[in-house]
């Protein structure tokens, strides 16, 4: 261990100490200007965090704080933002439009004098007390070049280095300490919180079916109706607009005159010019408890399973796997789907028999994934059927990739979904595009659209980018409809050099716990003769070594679990055992 901290060390702990700021290590910026996580196509480089949970790993305790730069001297500090340091932040970035949006929310309201600090990239982040009983969520976008870190984000700070070669600073009248952080005026949290209409915001307009079904007649109808109401169409006006749409051409079986009319009669219920006109010739099927008990429904299939018979994928699942850039998503995903088209082993689970698997890729070269489907059939226990397995990649299509989040995109894919009984979607960043991906509106459509494919009886695997806090990117109301929520990460002594290595942790398994889903660690290689070979262990096991090590160079108990990032009780237990089997 190092005996004396590092400048930025010394510059975490004051944080802890002195200001009580939740702080971790993050990625640095080398000599030669790359990021020190050794991947030189990174996406933040010198921003993204070295410990496994970004900042949800944050902390004020100078032990684990210590460890981590005595691990770490280069690695540039940052600070949770939010609750667990008691303050958001405004960042301005100028190359965006972010100072005369910044004069905007100025005019609104005096603005106060507090904290400020200058980025390395020529921005300002302007600190703000957290307003008592009211949580502040990170937000991007709030007005052009205006981002919001409060809860669930992070800044880095001083003496942190920048790509640009700069350093990131405070500036000089408005330091931490000489500065007091000053609460936010009414008016800036209304813009901020996107309160009294400040800062709505509206994804892309449904686009309309070419020919609209029998089934959703009735929903299109009212949806135009609505949209007529809300520019202020008359009840008259709308009955016309509507004649015009519902013909065979654009319908595949027009509606009668008495219906048309009782859509435009039960829109005009609502205020010409109102937000609030929703499709009221859509109808919901409710049950009474007898009747529902007494519906036949037919149980879920389990595709993969554990050697003890522990689904761990069903039919009609939802899954939502995410990680960052370059930690094998897309290697996990083909895996599994080649594995369930095959049916047989794959990873730690088994497909008991093969099933119709549509691979929808929006990112990848084509000769990449083909390298990577060939590698991973051979190694494979049998060949798919040719109808079991089928792939769209973006290098060849002539109009470019689907947009899932439209029906455009959605009507698309429809005629290749017959028979299909699991899609993979990789990923929502390039083929589901609703709007900002931190706007939980934005999510709304894509939402349907899964929704509507579980209903249909397929399991849709989605893959996910993980932000700089390394959870999923943007909103977290992704995770609400899905049944499983996998968090791929590098583990704690990964070097880029090893290739395809990452662990797999259920952050969320709806119906499946114990054994089943306690996390484990991949490794995927292949060998000269062009097979994809896998192995597997407990996670449980892969920081043992280790903390085995690190008691050996004397650190204690809480030092050594905040490296390995595990908890201090299971550190503890573990070493005790290791020194009674002669490890130690």
């Amino acid at each position: 261990m190092n005996s004396k901290q590092s400048k930025r060390g010394e510059a975490a702990r004051w944080y802890a100490k002195h200001y009580g700021w939740s702080v971790f290590p993050c990625h640095s910026i080398d000599e030669a200007g790359r990021c020190t996580c050794g991947d030189a196509d990174c996406h933040s480089p010198g921003k993204h965090p070295r410990v496994p949970r970004g900042f949800l790993d944050g902390t004020k305790d100078d032990v684990i704080i210590k460890a981590w730069w005595d691990r770490w001297p280069d690695a540039n500090p940052a600070v949770a933002t939010g609750a667990p340091s008691g303050f958001f932040v405004v960042d301005v970035d100028p190359g965006h439009g972010g100072d005369d949006s910044f004069e905007t929310l100025k005019n609104l309201a005096p603005w106060p004098d507090t904290v400020q600090a200058l980025t390395g990239g020529g921005g300002r982040h302007f600190l703000l007390g957290m307003p008592e009983g009211v949580s502040v969520p990170s937000k991007v976008g709030i007005l052009p070049g205006i981002d919001i870190r409060g809860d669930g984000g992070y800044i880095i700070v001083t003496p942190a280095a920048h790509r640009s070669g700069r350093n990131y600073e405070w500036e000089a009248s408005s330091r931490p300490g000489e500065v007091k952080i000053a609460a936010a005026h009414e008016k800036v949290l209304d813009v901020v919180l996107g309160r009294n209409g400040h800062g709505a915001k509206t994804g892309p307009a449904p686009v309309l079916p070419e020919k609209i079904k029998i089934g959703e007649r009735n929903h299109w109808l009212a949806s135009i109706a609505g949209s007529f109401r809300r520019r202020g169409f008359t009840e008259a006006e709308i009955l016309a607009a509507l004649r015009v749409v519902n013909t065979v051409e654009r319908l595949e079986e027009p509606v009668g005159e008495q219906e048309l009319a009782d859509i435009a009669k039960s829109i005009c219920r609502y205020p010409a010019g109102s937000t609030e006109t929703s499709s009221p010739a859509r109808s919901l099927t409710v049950l009474n408890a007898r009747e529902f008990l007494a519906k036949t429904l037919q149980p879920r299939e389990a595709i993969l399973e554990t050697e003890k018979g522990d689904a761990i994928l069903r039919a009609k699942d939802l899954v939502l796997a995410y990680g960052w850039r370059g930690v094998s998503k897309t290697w996990l995903a083909l895996l599994l789907a080649c594995g369930i088209a095959c049916g047989g082993r794959v990873l730690r689970w088994i497909a008991r028999k093969p099933r119709r698997v549509l691979f929808v890729d929006g990112e990848m070269a084509a000769e990449d994934v083909q390298h990577r489907v060939a590698a991973i059939l051979a190694g494979m226990e049998a060949q798919p059927d040719p109808d079991f397995f089928k792939i769209v990649t973006p290098d060849l299509q002539e109009s470019g990739t689907p947009n899932l989040a439209t029906f455009e995109g959605q009507a698309l894919l429809e005629p290749h979904l017959k028979d299909v009984d699991v899609v993979f979607i990789d990923n929502l960043s390039t083929l589901a595009n609703g709007g900002p991906e931190n706007d939980s509106e934005s999510w709304d459509a894509m939402q349907t659209y899964i929704l509507k494919l579980r209903r249909r009886g397929i399991t849709v695997f989605m893959v996910h980018h993980a932000g700089k806090g390394g959870k999923q990117r943007g909103t977290s109301k992704r995770e609400d409809v899905v049944n499983l929520v996998l968090s791929l990460r590098h583990p704690s002594d990964y070097s880029p050099s090893e290739g395809s290595r990452f662990e797999v942790h259920f952050e969320k398994a709806r119906g499946v716990r114990g054994d089943a889903v306690a996390p484990f660690e991949a490794r995927l290689e292949t060998g000269s003769d062009g097979i994809l070979r896998c192995s597997t262990k407990d996670c449980e096991t892969a920081w043992h070594d280790e903390a085995i090590a690190l008691k050996k160079e004397g650190c204690g108990i809480r030092e050594i679990a905040g490296i390995v990032g595990r908890d201090p009780s299971n550190v503890s237990r573990f070493l005790r055992q290791a020194k009674k089997d002669g490890k130690l």
